[in-house]
């Protein structure tokens, strides 16, 4: 077997085929030639297990590059409304079908989001039609290729926020705490938090397990973005000790064009290092 450091997180799958070449590689095309052929065959959140295909057997810290992806059962499921009467919609129909992480569905019961053309604008909008994206003009000559982004942004934002651990052995407490906010009554009975722009947050993660862990969070806001709340700073690995706390404070934002937005916070923890 084979450990490689990819997971769920950056959307590794089971099945699918790395190229692995010797450690400072640089480049992974000719005339470098990769050592090992390897396959996925088990995946959790931040590293994956592969069986070797063909070659030797790779050296520590060789690098891999990812040459076939299995999707599997891992599908987005899109409505497109008014199809019929939509050449923007039509044009787009026709890339999605060639997504393997798109099912196009009819029902709205059964999607996750929706595709829907309303005063010469592409809107797209959750399930419950409310919106997730900026509605694209259909007289934009990239409307096309913009909405397909959206879309295959949106599956991605579904497939993380997916991402479940229930055999962990981490014992993690995660609180948040809001300033003084000008809503009595935003967090009166309610699990969840309103706030307004400009307030502030602290994210605060608590370590009860006996073991040092690595910490990530990112950030997925309705507006279909994922930012790395922590660490901060990129390829940065801070360990957090039994028994102590990691406090983040953040200062809530709305995106131009919106009224409203919900985020959530997902935390992933971890004995070895996680770069996200």
């Amino acid at each position: 077997r084979v450990t490689l450091s990819i997971g769920q997180v950056q959307g590794a799958t089971v099945g699918s085929l790395y190229d692995v070449y010797s450690p400072g590689t640089k480049k992974f095309t000719a005339p470098e030639k990769p050592v090992a052929r390897v396959q996925l065959v088990s995946v959790d959140a931040l590293a994956s297990e592969a069986s070797l295909v063909s070659g030797a057997k790779p050296l520590p810290a060789s690098r891999a590059i990812e040459r076939e992806h299995r999707y599997g059962h891992l599908q987005m499921r899109l409505l497109i409304d008014g199809l019929e009467n939509s050449p923007t919609l039509q044009a787009i129909n026709g890339i999605l079908q060639t997504l393997p992480f798109i099912e196009i569905v009819d029902k709205a019961s059964l999607c996750n989001m929706q595709l829907k053309e309303t005063g010469r604008k592409i809107q797209t909008l959750a399930a419950d039609s409310t919106t997730l994206s900026t509605p694209v003009s259909i007289d934009d000559p990239s409307a096309v290729n913009r909405i397909v982004g959206q879309v295959k942004a949106w599956a991605k934002w579904f497939n993380v926020l997916s991402i479940r651990n229930s055999r962990s052995d981490i014992d993690l407490q995660f609180t948040l705490q809001g300033s003084q906010t000008r809503d009595p009554m935003a967090r009166v009975a309610r699990p969840d938090m309103g706030v307004k722009e400009g307030e502030k947050i602290d994210a605060t993660i608590k370590n009860n397990s006996e073991r040092d862990v690595y910490i990530a969070m990112l950030d997925l806001s309705s507006d279909g973005s994922i930012s790395v709340v922590y660490p901060t700073e990129q390829g940065v690995k801070e360990v957090l000790k039994p028994g102590m706390k990691l406090t983040r404070t953040l200062t809530t934002f709305v995106p131009k064009g919106r009224s409203v937005v919900t985020d959530i916070l997902k935390v992933f923890a971890s004995y070895k290092p996680i770069d996200l």
